[in-house]
């Protein structure tokens, strides 16, 4: 028996709740990793006990022994589980459990791969030893994500990003203690918690098929127009697909989740480009006490497009509640997690550099760092860098503790911008990764 990274655990059974009055306190693997373990908490009585797992038929790891008797030190209850995960050690890592109720396939992402030249380069990149650990995450996290789109497979390896933060949003929602109720076409997801159920579409800002920028585009330009225009189209082709229409989303707050990942370095600028865009207002730093004030926009234009500004304020936008905007969905991500899970990537080291939130206040300018993944007190959340925008006059505003450990920003008339920040949250970042 050894001891794995509780990330790990998680990342194996995110599909699994491991309801109160059982807290997990310790994750165990066999040598191959094909059984898995916790030891377990029993809250109501304080005494201990195991709940081991191997994989179904689908490839999802699922309980297949249970502790009967709880101990009443935890030594002992660490004892009996090694002396029953030492019975899996000849298993090799494909050893299968059958549950006796799978009726599909496993989704094996890295299977029946088309050919080259269709295959996205970010999918491609999977394949490079400099992101094992990334690919070892996301096949796990594939095979329990219990889509119905049967063109999902082909889609990961064709447009890659979409999917990506679709894989993403899932295994986030699991992370903030979301139950998924729903996971279908259309909406792509429906969470509940707590007795509230929330409605989740997932849109991106993909690269264009054109290049619509040069060189002699200044920030300002791109943050004041360009951006606007591709967030807005991205979010307005939603919004007329009227899901609050639909009887199974009636009176159920709506959240539009956005990813851009349409170039290279444009979410450096997300945040500040979305909230403008999204309230129609601008902050204004004022040249007599240096404080900000905020004055209207009115529309935004890039050559021959035009769009009103403040999608909040469109026609039938109050049904959309609020937009979750995320900058880390991205394969670095993925293999960053994954080392720190301990998931291969062994002569893999990861140096992480960009910048963070200032705490202080009325501050535009953020704080630089450098950081290294393989450092020991090193941690990464799954909802670092996450902000969400709520629609002040939305029908079914969301509330802000259903999403407690991420950014939140609204606006109000009378006193302007408002919301909370997470200090020293990541704003952007990039990875190199050395190998040894």
């Amino acid at each position: 028996m050894k001891e794995i990274h509780k990330e790990k655990f998680d990342i194996y059974t995110c599909i699994h709740p491991f309801p109160y009055p059982f807290e997990l306190i310790g994750w165990y693997a066999n040598n191959s990793e094909s059984v898995i373990a916790s030891l377990v908490l029993d809250c109501c009585d304080h005494n201990y006990g195991y709940i081991l797992l191997g994989r179904d038929k689908r490839k999802i790891f699922r309980t297949i022994n249970v502790c009967q008797n709880f101990e009443v030190v935890k030594e002992s209850a660490i004892c009996k589980l090694f002396k029953l995960i030492k019975r899996y050690d000849e298993h090799d890592q494909n050893a299968i459990f059958p549950q006796g109720d799978e009726t599909a396939p496993p989704m094996e992402l890295f299977e029946s791969i088309l050919p080259d030249e269709k295959l996205h380069p970010y999918f491609k990149k999977l394949c490079d030893v400099d992101h094992i650990p990334a690919k070892a995450v996301i096949r796990e996290l594939v095979y329990q994500f219990k889509t119905q789109d049967t063109n999902y497979l082909t889609e990961f390896q064709t447009q890659f990003s979409p999917r990506l933060w679709e894989l993403f949003l899932y295994f986030f929602f699991y992370k903030e203690k979301f139950k998924i109720e729903q996971l279908e076409q259309f909406p792509d997801f429906v969470i509940s918690k707590n007795n509230h159920k929330v409605v989740v579409e997932a849109t991106t800002v993909n690269e264009s098929t054109k290049i619509d920028i040069n060189m002699m585009t200044t920030t300002e330009n791109l943050q004041a127009n360009y951006l606007p225009i591709k967030y807005g189209s991205s979010l307005f082709s939603k919004l007329k697909k009227k899901y609050w229409e639909h009887k199974k989303n009636k009176n159920m707050p709506i959240i539009f989740a956005l990813h851009d990942f349409h170039q290279s370095g444009s979410m450096l600028f997300s945040e500040t480009t979305l909230r403008e865009y999204l309230y129609g207002i601008k902050l204004k730093k004022t040249e007599i006490n240096g404080h900000f004030e905020w004055e209207k926009i009115t529309e935004h234009c890039w050559k021959n497009k035009r769009i009103p500004s403040g999608f909040f304020n469109l026609e039938d936008a109050d049904n959309i509640s609020a937009i979750l905007l995320a900058t880390t969905a991205t394969i670095g991500k993925f293999n960053r997690v994954g080392k720190l899970a301990g998931f291969g990537g062994d002569n893999l080291a990861m140096i992480r550099e960009g910048t963070l939130r200032n705490p202080e206040p009325d501050s535009t300018e953020s704080l630089p760092f450098v950081v290294s993944v393989n450092n020991y007190n090193y941690h990464e959340s799954w909802s670092e860098g996450m902000i969400m925008f709520h629609n002040p006059k939305a029908k079914h505003p969301i509330q802000w503790d259903l999403f407690p450990t991420i950014n939140h920003i609204t606006f109000d008339e009378n006193e302007g911008f408002k919301g909370h920040f997470n200090p020293y949250d990541i704003v952007s970042s990039v990875t190199s990764t050395i190998k040894f």
